[in-house]
């Protein structure tokens, strides 16, 4: 009910400051891992804007200080997640979303990026993907600092083809981990890239 809410007024008041590249590539049905890069602190808002469902987000604890602020990312189905241990009740969570058939959004660099550079992608997504059947869906966000600058361009937010993640025949879980990981991180790479660029 409150997730519904917020979302239906940041539609109204953001959306028409988004420019959405590849929505068609946003499955409809099933588990889903939003793996995206962080540019922002507002970027949670830009890629669930995208979603027509709601979108469970990881985010660190540090942000859940305070019960009122506690009260209102719990309301927005976020999931405090410790960064700096493996954090099995967030991990349990985040899997029952996906076994759920729901949509979990990640952030593989761990932390926002200071200079809009990627950073190198960490295998957490990779990990909670691998506990449940789901589709990977790789999203690129540039320009978020703008989203309130009503006079400035708008955000765009560009959506790849999804992938499923899967092992080869005969392959290591941790090469499992290692290959999807890379592959989320190219996808978001080439996203980020001009159009004319993109290979």
């Amino acid at each position: 009910m409150f997730y519904n809410f917020i979302y239906h007024v940041a539609k109204f008041f953001l959306k028409p400051r988004i420019r959405f590249e590849g929505a068609e590539h946003i499955p409809d049905t099933g588990a889903v891992v939003i793996i995206a890069n962080h540019v922002h602190a507002l970027d949670p808002l830009v890629v669930g804007l995208a979603m027509e469902r709601p979108v469970h987000f990881l985010a660190k604890k540090e942000l859940f200080k305070g019960s009122l602020i506690r009260w209102f990312l719990m309301n927005l189905r976020c999931i405090p997640v410790d960064r700096d241990n493996i954090d099995r009740n967030a991990l349990r969570r985040a899997v029952e979303v996906l076994k759920n058939g729901g949509m979990l959004g990640v952030f593989p660099e761990g932390t926002r990026s200071l200079d809009n550079e990627m950073l190198p992608f960490k295998s957490g997504g990779s990990y909670i993907a691998s506990q449940a059947p789901c589709t990977i869906l790789p999203v690129a966000v540039t320009g978020t600092e703008r989203l309130l600058h009503y006079l400035e361009k708008p955000v765009t937010l560009k959506i790849g083809e999804p992938f499923p993640y899967a092992a080869l025949t005969g392959e290591k879980r941790r090469d499992t981990l290692e290959r999807i990981t890379k592959m989320q991180e190219e996808a978001v790479k080439v996203l980020l890239m001009p159009a004319g660029d993109r290979p």
